[in-house]
């Protein structure tokens, strides 16, 4: 049997995200149509990763998935790189 770690991760809300956004420039309206409404996804905690060089490496990228509620349009962003103050304490 493989052993597994487990790492908690806390959810996410826009207040966590707002001034990472804002600081970064990350334009409110949707690339797809235009609206401002979005919603963060919390049942989603990362990524599977497999690099293929000259060993086979797999790996877990943590992200933060914002879907735009108009169209679904769906931005992907590490979560690790928001540096959230909550990720902090863990």
């Amino acid at each position: 049997m493989i052993e597994r770690e487990v790492i908690p991760v806390e959810p996410v809300y826009a207040d966590d995200v707002a001034p990472f956004f804002k600081e970064k420039g990350v334009k409110e309206e949707c690339e797809c149509c235009g609206k401002k409404d979005w919603i963060i996804i919390n049942n989603l905690f990362g990524i599977a990763t497999l690099m293929c060089d000259d060993d086979l490496t797999a790996g877990f990228t943590p992200t933060i998935i914002v879907q735009c509620t108009n169209c679904g349009n769906m931005r992907l962003f590490n979560r690790a790189h928001l540096n959230l103050e909550k990720d902090k304490k863990l």
